[in-house]
């Protein structure tokens, strides 16, 4: 069995700098690349047919959002909010649909269609006081890709399709 993940990987100077900054801080960085998430962890034998469904619902053109506030949730994971675009959502909708009968795990996804909230995980272990030194103004960041990531002792991306 195999831990997979879908997800678009951001590349952004200002993320980065940001990642950077809360690492100085006390911070840890994560094990997987700046990314926001479409379907969460799930486990699977069945890695080339993800790796088809992916690419399948990888029919939308390039689009930008942005990041909104800075928060602390789940164990301690400091995260961008992201601003909700109607193109994020239609691709997290496509990839959960494409790729529902590939998971073999029986856990419930929590936060999937209208409660699906993106967000991207840039640090753990951030003291709560260090968020306002942290905090920017928005941050435009561009959704060019969608990426299947898979865990070893890291995430690593095992196949990146382009929007």
């Amino acid at each position: 069995m195999t831990y997979l993940f879908i997800a678009s990987v951001i590349k952004n100077k200002d993320v980065e700098e940001t990642q950077d900054n809360a690492i100085k801080a006390g911070g840890s960085r994560p094990k997987a690349p700046i990314h926001i998430t479409y379907r969460s962890p799930f486990t699977t034998n069945k890695i080339q047919e993800t790796i088809e469904a992916t690419k399948k619902t990888a029919t939308l053109k390039r689009f930008e959002t942005s990041t909104e506030k800075l928060k602390i949730f789940g164990r301690n994971a400091l995260a961008f909010e992201i601003k909700q675009t109607k193109e994020m959502q239609e691709l997290h909708e496509r990839i959960m649909k494409e790729t529902e009968n590939l998971r073999q795990d029986i856990k419930k996804d929590k936060f999937v269609f209208a409660k699906y909230k993106p967000h991207m995980t840039i640090a753990y272990d951030v003291a709560e006081e260090k968020i306002s030194e942290l905090q920017k103004k928005p941050i435009k960041i561009a959704i060019d890709n969608i990426c299947v990531l898979q865990k070893n002792e890291k995430w690593k991306i095992i196949e990146r399709v382009n929007l």
